[in-house]
């Protein structure tokens, strides 16, 4: 034995002599847990990258072969190493516009807990900077389902913080808002306006606006309300924006719903080379249509950026009762009848019209669809596409959120050759409010169905949806696992993940989804080397304390764009 060790030790140190100096690794990565996400080799003892690659992944015997006098050892110290996670549906640059308006977050992100605090929070930032009378001032992140009183405010109580000003403010969902009564006649809308397509002006029994706008009414008060940030901050914040996905170990981010403005943005990002990460913009359907010729030619990318295909939004949001719904919601709610079902944006044969002008584009969709009613829409739609041969599972056409989804609906995806990509978040934030007030105990307890979606061999991938929720992959993948609602109450535990499912939902099921697997999502000779080191091993950490964990560094292409030990995320040159 001891011959062979001799002999084993000799061989490395001549293949290391004579190897040429081009194939010496810059970094080798060992002394820890190393998670692969490959079935075929699930934990290695060492990584090596080189020129943004890996090169080896394997015995730490075997890695030295590729030390040179340059290579750089990073010791693990016990940590863990895993793929970059990937984010593959949420608003990057909503999350960094939103940063220029009133934060309205409640527990466990903010401290916007009932309308007192709401209203006061609104008074301390006119006063603070002495906004003139008669300004706009825009609020986000308010939360009915979380606040003591579980209403919607109205535009009295907008007035009571003041009638002086133009006061709109923006629901957490994103679907809709509240108008006080200078922001309703600044928009138009009386008790005589009718609803927009797609849009709802909620009216009280006298025919009343109430304040409440939801989906396309809210995206047009909006956009007539909001005024575009000046260049210089607005940089500043989509830099901060990025760091926040680099905290939670995101190599790859997903702007869905890109409106032609939040396109500018990323353009513009991309020509300055400031991403330090990978970004694929979905951009919206209805806004772009007119610009999707040359949107399908932005496929690859450049300086980090791309275009990854297009987004429709079929419905809205289970928590605002926006949703679009087979049966009626469990509490309606404030302005709407006990037969109440949510929102439809489209009708069928415009939905089937528009998505088919995507695919004849030679580009791929995702299309957000949170109520039953919505999923139906989507699959029959897609599955008429595929009928016809214009839609074929190579595609790879992605449901986002997925969330009210009955137990038939799993294998009809897998048939339609769909994936669906579910915001299981919104057991812990929302499962209270749903099983209590939205959905009624049994729908709410077979929200986000991963588990089924595993058990059928259906691929699927989770997403935050952030700002919606902060970009907190970690505790996304952690509910799954989970399922306990903010009161602890385990909401569905037959459909609970196992932490190893749950985490290639975030990394090489992800990259499937987005076409990009050949290069990510999995510890591989030959793929990027992007890379996250956290604190502890999440497949020995109590699920309880999943949630717990922390990324202490993110390599994009084997450069570390993130130290927790210096607070920041560093500059390094992106070009690809």
């Amino acid at each position: 034995m001891m011959k062979v060790c001799i002999l084993v030790t000799l061989i490395s140190c001549y293949l290391v002599a004579c190897a040429p100096k081009s194939q010496f690794a810059d970094t080798i990565f060992s002394n820890g847990t190393i998670l692969t996400m490959n079935d075929a080799q699930p934990s290695v003892d060492a990584v090596a990258v080189k020129d943004g690659k890996i090169i080896y992944a394997g015995t730490i015997d075997s890695a030295m072969t590729f030390k040179g006098d340059q290579t750089e050892m990073v010791d693990l110290n016990g940590r863990t190493l895993m793929p970059g996670l990937i984010d593959v549906h949420s608003h990057f640059t909503m999350g960094g516009t939103s940063k220029f308006y009133v934060p309205l977050q409640p527990s466990p992100y903010g401290t916007v807990n009932d309308f007192a605090s709401l209203k006061k929070r609104l008074r301390d930032y006119i006063d603070e900077n002495h906004i003139p009378e008669g300004d706009t001032i825009i609020g986000n992140g308010y939360d009915d389902a979380i606040m003591t009183e579980q209403l919607q405010p109205t535009k009295e109580t907008l007035d009571s913080v003041s009638d002086k000003h133009v006061i709109y403010i923006w629901h957490t969902s994103g679907h809709m808002g509240v108008a006080n009564s200078k922001a309703l006649a600044a928009l138009g809308i009386n008790k005589n306006t009718p609803n927009k397509p797609g849009g709802v002006i909620v009216k009280n029994p006298e025919g009343t606006p109430t304040g409440l706008l939801q989906e396309n009414e809210n995206i047009y008060a909006l956009t007539s309300l909001v005024r575009p940030p000046k260049i210089e901050p607005l940089i500043d914040s989509m830099m901060a924006m990025q760091k926040e996905y680099l905290k939670y170990g995101q190599t790859t981010i997903c702007d869905g719903r890109s409106m032609p403005s939040d396109l500018k943005i990323l353009h513009a990002l991309a020509d300055m080379k400031l991403l330090k990460v990978d970004v694929i913009a979905w951009p919206d359907y209805d806004s772009n249509a007119v610009n999707i010729e040359n949107l399908s030619k932005q496929k690859a990318y450049h300086n980090r950026f791309r275009i990854g295909g297009m987004k429709f939004s079929v419905d809205g949001s289970p928590q605002g009762r926006t949703a679009w719904l087979t049966q009626h919601y469990y509490n309606v709610g404030p302005g709407h009848d006990t037969s109440y079902k949510g929102v439809n944006i489209y009708n069928s044969d415009s939905l089937y019209k528009y998505v088919k002008s995507v695919l004849q584009h030679g580009m791929t969709f995702q299309c957000h669809d949170n109520g039953d009613a919505a999923i139906d829409q989507m699959i029959s739609t897609v599955q008429r596409l595929k009928q016809e041969g214009v839609y074929n599972d190579s595609m790879r056409g992605a449901l986002i959120h997925v969330q009210v989804s009955r137990p038939d609906h799993v294998a009809k995806i897998k048939a339609a050759g769909l994936i669906p990509s579910y915001y299981v978040s919104h057991t812990y934030f929302w499962g209270d409010w749903h099983r209590k007030v939205t959905l009624g105990q049994d729908r709410a307890a077979i929200i986000s169905p991963c588990k089924q979606a595993l058990d059928s061999g259906l691929i699927f991938t989770l997403s935050h949806d952030a700002p919606i929720t902060p970009p907190d992959i970690i505790t996304l993948f952690a509910t799954s696992v989970t399922r306990a609602t903010r009161s602890g109450f385990v909401l569905g535990p037959e459909l609970r993940l196992k932490t190893n499912d749950a985490l290639k939902a975030v990394t090489i099921n992800a990259a499937y989804q987005i076409k990009e697997e050949k290069t990510k999502g999995s510890i591989e000779n030959g793929k990027l080397a992007d890379l996250i080191i956290l604190d502890k091993n999440p497949l020995t950490t109590a699920d309880s304390l999943l949630h717990s964990l922390v990324v202490q560094e993110t390599y994009k292409e084997g450069k570390k764009v993130y130290d927790v030990k210096e607070g920041k995320s560093k500059d390094v040159s992106m070009n690809r």
